[in-house]
């Protein structure tokens, strides 16, 4: 039998409240979607979200598609460029996962340095931009172990596709923000985990049935009701891809979802209290 977390050790401690962020997947879509749109400025919960493929619709935060790539100077640092047309002024915050140690260039300006030190947490860059077209480039020294990197933004942005306005005005400022329990949320992303609520026997037998010897893909339940994690599982029969789809996902959020839960060994450690 695989072993679990169980949120009766977890929540504990009061810093590891946001593994209260996991309960969700034991929840149907409906309490998905409007959880989704509870705590707006929550940028802890914009990263557990767009780290694990889920919506962020409603949010307000959009996940931008950045394409990261190696430096052709034989060195480790890996570059994520992003070109953005700013219509009039305004400000907008950026939040990058997964990056450890780097700097950001605008229009081919360096503006700052960041280091994580190894901090469990991400870097938070409030950029007030004039009207123009910007070139952003994290060059990125040093990445975090097994985590993707994301880039989000506080709102909307248009994207472009050309290069950017000579004569601009921008002034950016960079920190660093610790992620509330970013130690568990790493171990249990690297291995895999999603906790199922100790109080709460329903979900326990719902966690055996999608990663134990059962299998939640011959459970036969109403999609509207049945818990996020089963429908996820499911997730190539059409009423339930259609009732995902409806709820913000995308296809290619549904195929990453069925590449891990296929897996058999899903949780590969045991919390120690």
């Amino acid at each position: 039998m695989l072993p679990v977390f169980f949120w009766l050790m977890l929540s504990a401690r009061s810093s590891l409240a946001p593994v209260e962020y996991y309960r969700i997947f034991y929840e149907p879509i409906e309490s998905f979607s409007s959880w989704i749109t509870v705590d707006r400025s929550d940028r802890s919960k914009d990263i557990f979200l767009a780290r694990y493929r889920l919506p962020l619709k409603g949010r307000g935060a959009v996940l931008l598609p950045v394409a990261p790539y190696l430096s052709a100077a034989g060195t480790n640092v890996v570059y994520l460029p992003v070109h953005v047309d700013i219509p009039a002024q305004r400000t907008i915050t950026f939040v990058l996962d997964g990056a450890e140690k780097g700097t950001l260039a605008i229009n081919g300006e360096r503006k700052g340095f960041f280091d994580l030190q190894g901090v469990s947490g991400y870097v938070e860059v409030r950029v007030s931009f004039a009207a123009g077209v910007y070139s952003l480039l994290f060059s990125i020294e040093k990445r975090r172990a097994d985590l993707p990197l994301l880039l989000i933004a506080d709102q909307p942005v248009t994207l472009a596709s050309r290069g950017f306005t000579k004569n601009f005005s921008v002034t950016a400022f960079l920190s660093v923000r610790e992620f509330t329990g970013g130690a568990l949320h790493e171990r249990l992303w690297t291995n895999r985990c999603i906790p199922a609520p100790d109080d709460s026997e329903r979900s326990a037998s719902l966690w055996r049935e999608v990663f134990g010897e059962k299998s939640a893909d011959a459970r036969s339940f109403d999609e509207k009701t049945a818990p996020l994690l089963a429908l996820l599982k499911r997730s190539t029969g059409d009423r339930e891809r259609a009732t995902l789809l409806k709820a913000g996902f995308t296809d290619e959020m549904l195929a990453w979802w069925r590449e891990r839960l296929s897996w058999k060994e899903v949780c590969r450690d045991v919390h120690q209290p």
